[in-house]
């Protein structure tokens, strides 16, 4: 719940550590955590072309993976 409850309150640093004897949690848990990696992967490469755009530089674009 801590993560959650981090997660909820817009801290993408936290990631769930602990494992289980249950392969169906331990699959969730790295599913959670991939999911936390790429939500914030998403938001820095946003707040990264929104800088640029702030100094007039307007080269700077976001990829899309559409793979997903």
């Amino acid at each position: 719940m801590i993560v959650a409850e981090s997660v909820n309150r817009g801290d993408l640093s936290k990631r769930i550590q602990a494992s289980s004897s249950n392969p169906d949690i331990n699959n969730f848990k790295d599913v959670f955590n991939q999911m936390l990696e790429n939500i914030k992967s998403n938001i820095d490469a946003v707040l990264s072309v929104l800088d640029d755009y702030s100094e007039e530089r307007f080269e700077s674009k976001i990829s899309i993976d559409d793979s997903v």
